[in-house]
């Protein structure tokens, strides 16, 4: 993949796969299917990084494998330190009990 438009390849070649269409893919994302096709075609790269977030939600992969970083699609997560929302040092705070609930 040329490294220039790497993660429009990537998302292009996710949404393929998955067989989602464009449109609900920009639905999904709450941007336009215009934006997407520029995105993908390597036009434009997203400014946002939550966008990068939810694209790589959307796709189950992480975002170091969209922006080209990694080619491990689902590195091993620690559920210790999983993005609940909670910083760092709250969620150190909570008892293995209140942990456990989290990762449910």
């Amino acid at each position: 993949m040329e490294a220039k438009n790497i993660l429009g390849q990537r998302i292009k070649s996710l949404r393929k796969e998955l067989k989602y269409t464009q449109k609900y893919v920009a639905k999904k994302l709450n941007i336009s299917v215009a934006a997407l096709s520029r995105y993908e075609t390597g036009a434009f790269e997203p400014k946002s990084a939550s966008l990068i977030v939810d694209l790589a939600f959307l796709y189950n992969v992480s975002t170091d494998y969209i922006l080209g970083k990694s080619n491990a699609r689902n590195p091993e997560v620690d559920f210790d330190k999983l993005d609940i929302g909670l910083s760092c040092e709250t969620y150190e705070t909570l008892t293995p009990s209140q942990k456990k609930q989290i990762k449910k």
